[in-house]
């Protein structure tokens, strides 16, 4: 209700109106005969008593005069007035294009009525053009309601097309100028959608949705009922420009949509390729699962997650449990690794398994509400979001995947994207755990058959028309009105050399029971070419016979250069590998070149290669691939390109189109090629060769693989050029040391010794780590050395030198042989490489008594060849080298004038022949049977027979030091 003030002042206003109004009339009254508008006077019978003088047009219109009777009208307002006794306003007249308004006037006691005309016209007009302001300003809300309205909707996460092209039909009706008689219909992809009462009328305004310049739809609006012509039919001017932004935002929307929608998918086939590209590189389902897991856990932004499989048992394990769960994870491993397996199919997280179909729970307190909910182990992440997907193949439920806490919760654009991933992922692991080659079957295709350009067809078998849905036509880029149904008009868009086989296919299909899927290359009218895949299901009458036969073609050119670059990618990455491989087995970088060269050309599918390598200023071909020997040897300039390219900058990959440029031909052998592509080899950024291949088609275009292939060829190349360098520089060195190590004195009084030394044979002639020696400390007493150092080369001889050195030091001191090792062993964990350890037998004989004190450092202690027996010596100590602080301790035993002491390193027990080793038991029955004889001759016969076991090939360096005391005779 109003205040009580405001009542007063509103009905203090009205009658002050009142007043104006009532003196108005009064004054006309009193002088109608200067009253510019008309002033008449009725009786209560409706004849005209009076009329001033601006009325007589009006009587004149009415075709009356003074007393006679008023038109019909006017008459009755007479005598309803009198009756009445009340005023009655506001009675409009238009007259000569003016507007009267009258007022009826009862007079009391004269029986008649008053008549009093005013022209209201300016203010009618004004008030007209207000409404019609107003009612504009009415229209423009309600066409920015319906605007916002739509942009809303649009605006909503997740909201499809087709709910917003419902919402959009339903907000239409209100928007119009009738809004009880208006209906709408949107007609877009072939789908339509309308209002509950829609009805087509001919009262119709539409207009085109346009999607990238092309026709996708129609917004249409129709009124029940008719209704007056104003600008377009019974449609407003606003009401066209409305509804044309309606089908612009609409069309925006599509293209927003389709952006998005293309992104995604590119997202989620990237996925799905790292899936199978994956698959070829992950060695164990184990692997893979994992590798699986980390992808889609990627694609959706997810904390965490876990893959699991349904066992016999219908109770769920965990194969693949993401990083990030672990170490989100508190629960002991014990017991973590307990509950991953045999777990029920039941809470949130195994719910997907148990109904076979996606869900998602977001929130926190929704997790823990929910009544599936299983409260988790102590120690399990705290769980505020929950993908699950299921693994179905066949249609039945074998696994899932799980995933949790993306920020934000999870949409169903995440659901989406990780069940066409679960596709791939299933195959994937499908394949792995068969052991069996990734093959994409059709249930894998269609995967890509969802999110690619597709065109439904129907050929008519009886007609023998074929019928193209409008996405076909625009797949092979026909126009309609030019397709006339023939298949003879379809073929000729088919690639020439493919129409033998489509015509092959498609007889296959009318003739064979199962369907038949061709897939083939079509020619578009600019030059284009791409790769469809056609599929399809046959119809037959009762006779069994094909009647008409359906199906659907779909664009695989982008699928199928994925496959090739997947193919090329692993066949370029195999062959890498094993040239990568050959390269580190040799040191020789002759050899490695000769074993490169042509199994790289044959990878990159071109017809030449050519290495040079600069010497003395100049660039010389040392080395080809399907070139004349008469080629190699030859000299080039350092400024001719494109050497002076990698001169400037020896980084730079450089791939020379070679097709309209001057290039001098004998840079490649004097071959013509159309096509290079060459890379540096380098050290210290500075170039020393050049690598290039050279392609004698002129079609040939280099791929991005190919480029990164020879790339990181001439990489590994670079490497093994300098490698070789070194190593022939190092090994120099090297057997200058070891040979300086091996060296044994000529005799030694008391003492007679025999020894053999031969480097391993399965790997180049490196310089190994096994040594002896032995030297006298006085007249009665030597020393005995035997040690086997890891590595080999330059850093293992290097340390021979050091150990050697400190084993002579220390003896010469007095030490034991066990404080001996013990010393040198404190020498060595302090200066020697990390990496390095060594085992050794060193041991002091004195000659007089044949006394043999000896300490074993992790070595095999030797034998004692008796008579009639051969005797292991003790010892089991720590090899020198492992720890600073270790403790050694020694042994000794007594070896008589018909004893020999036999000492050898691993390489003697560690010989193979196939997958058996030579080993000590076969030593010790060898060395038994051998008659006592010299040592230098038991020293032949035992490497003899380790040599004859063998077939002289040595996995490992091998030393044997055979030691006894000399004859008195």
């Amino acid at each position: 209700m109003k205040p009580h003030r405001q009542q007063n002042a509103e009905q203090i206003r009205d009658r002050s109106k009142h007043k104006q109004a009532e003196a108005r009339v009064k004054n006309l009254a009193i002088f109608p005969s200067e009253n510019p508008y008309p002033v008449l006077c009725l009786s209560k019978d409706g004849t005209i008593l009076y009329a001033n003088a601006a009325s007589a047009s009006l009587l004149g219109e009415w075709g009356v005069k003074i007393g006679a009777v008023a038109p019909d009208y006017w008459h009755k307002l007479a005598g309803r007035t009198f009756k009445s006794n009340q005023t009655e306003k506001n009675i409009e007249l238009e007259h000569r294009g003016r507007t009267l308004s009258f007022t009826a006037v009862p007079i009391a006691g004269a029986e008649c009525v008053n008549l009093y005309g005013f022209d209201v016209t300016e203010h009618k007009k004004t008030e007209q053009e207000k409404g019609k302001l107003l009612h504009a300003i009415g229209e423009r809300v309600k066409e920015l309601n319906c605007l916002y309205a739509i942009a809303k909707t649009a605006a909503v996460p997740d909201v499809s097309l087709g709910e917003l092209c419902q919402k959009t039909a339903e907000i239409i009706p209100p928007s119009w100028q009738y809004p009880e008689i208006t209906c709408a219909r949107i007609l877009i992809h072939d789908q339509e959608y309308e209002t509950a009462n829609f009805k087509k009328t001919k009262w119709l305004q539409a207009a085109d949705i346009i999607e990238y310049g092309n026709k996708a739809g129609t917004v249409e609006v129709y009124y029940l009922e008719e209704v007056p012509v104003l600008y377009e039919g019974p449609f407003l001017k606003e009401e066209r420009d409305l509804i044309e932004g309606i089908a612009e935002r609409l069309g925006n929307f599509i293209e927003r949509k389709q952006t998005e929608e293309r992104a995604r998918k590119t997202k989620v086939l990237n996925a799905i390729n790292e899936v199978f590209i994956e698959t070829l590189r992950c060695e164990t389902d184990e692997e893979l699962g994992q590798t699986c897991l980390d992808v889609a856990e990627r694609l959706t932004e997810s904390k965490f997650g876990f893959m699991g499989d349904l066992n016999d048992k219908k109770l769920s394990d965990s194969f693949a449990i993401s990083n990030p769960g672990w170490d989100a994870c508190e629960i002991k491993e014990e017991q973590a690794k307990r509950v991953i397996f045999d777990m029920p199919l039941k809470g949130i997280d195994r719910g997907a398994m148990l109904e076979g179909c996606s869900r998602i729970v977001n929130g926190q307190e929704t997790i823990e509400n929910h009544p599936e909910h299983v409260k988790m182990p102590e120690g399990h992440p705290t769980m505020t979001s929950f993908l699950g997907v299921p693994f179905i193949r066949g249609g039945e439920v074998i696994g899932m995947i799980g995933l949790g806490n993306k920020e934000g919760g999870y949409t169903f654009e995440d659901q989406e994207n990780i069940e066409a991933l679960s596709i791939a992922i299933i195959e994937a692991l499908r394949s792995k755990r068969s052991g069996v080659q990734l093959q994409r079957s059709l249930e894998t295709n269609l995967i890509t058959e969802q999110i690619a350009s597709m065109g439904s067809w129907e050929w008519d078998l009886q007609s023998n028309k074929v019928i193209l849905s409008e996405n076909s036509l625009e797949l092979f880029r026909i126009k309609p009105e030019m397709f006339d149904g023939e298949l003879e008009t379809l073929l000729l868009r088919v690639h020439p050399d493919d129409r033998k086989e489509f015509r092959k296919k498609t007889e296959e299909m009318i003739s064979s029971k199962v369907p038949q899927d061709i897939e083939y290359r079509v020619l578009r009218p600019d030059g284009s070419e791409r790769v469809f895949k056609s599929i399809n299901k046959k119809y037959f009458d009762d006779q069994g016979n094909v009647r008409r036969i359906m199906g659907a073609t779909q664009d695989i050119t982008e699928r199928k250069r994925t496959e090739e670059r997947m193919r090329q990618a692993k066949e370029l990455s195999d062959t890498l590998n094993e040239l990568n491989s050959e390269i580190v087995s040799t040191l020789d970088f002759d050899e490695i070149v000769r074993r490169v060269l042509d199994q790289s050309t044959k990878a990159l599918g071109m017809d030449l290669a050519a290495l040079y390598i600069l010497e003395d200023g100049y660039w010389k071909l040392s080395y080809g691939a399907g070139l004349e020997e008469t080629a190699l040897g030859t000299k080039n300039n350092m400024d001719e390109a494109p050497f002076s390219i990698h001169m400037e900058e020896a980084d730079k990959f450089a791939v020379s189109d070679i097709k309209n440029k001057s290039i001098h031909c004998d840079l490649i052998g004097n071959e013509r090629v159309k096509h290079v592509i060459s890379s540096p080899l380098t050290v210290k950024d500075a170039a020393f060769g050049i690598m290039m291949y050279g392609s004698r088609d002129k079609n040939f275009e280099a791929t991005d693989l190919q480029i990164d292939f020879a790339s990181k060829l001439t990489i590994s190349l670079s490497l093994a050029a300098e490698t070789s360098r070194l190593y022939a520089k190092e090994h120099k060195i090297a057997a200058a040391l070891q040979e300086a190590q091996l060296k044994m004195p000529e005799k030694l009084d008391g003492i007679d010794f025999g020894y053999i030394y031969r480097s391993a044979t399965i790997e180049e002639a490196e310089v190994g780590g096994d040594f002896y020696d032995l030297f006298e400390l006085d007249e009665d007493h030597i020393a005995i050395t035997l040690g086997d150092i890891s590595g080999k080369g330059l850093e293992a001889a290097t340390l021979t030198s050091v150990v050697k050195t400190c084993l002579r030091g220390f003896s010469y001191q007095g030490f034991s042989p066990a404080g001996v090792l013990e010393n040198t062993n404190s020498v060595i964990s302090k200066t020697a490489p990390t990496r390095s350890f060594l085992t050794a037998f060193f041991g002091i004989l004195e000659k007089s008594t044949g006394l043999l004190r000896y300490c074993s450092a992790g070595h095999w202690p030797g034998l004692i060849k008796r008579k009639t027996d051969i005797r292991k010596l003790n010892g089991e100590n720590t090899a020198l080298g492992v720890t600073d602080d270790a403790k050694y301790q020694g042994d000794e035993t007594t070896i008589g004038r018909d004893d020999t002491l036999i000492l050898y390193t691993d390489g003697i027990v560690e010989a193979r022949k196939d997958s058996a080793f030579y080993s000590e038991e076969r030593l010790i029955k060898v060395a038994k049977k051998l008659k006592q004889a010299d040592s230098k001759k038991l020293a032949r016969a035992l490497f003899d027979d380790v040599a004859s076991f063998s077939n002289h090939i040595f996995a490992d360096d091998l030393a044997i030091l055979i030691v006894s005391l000399a004859s008195t005779k």
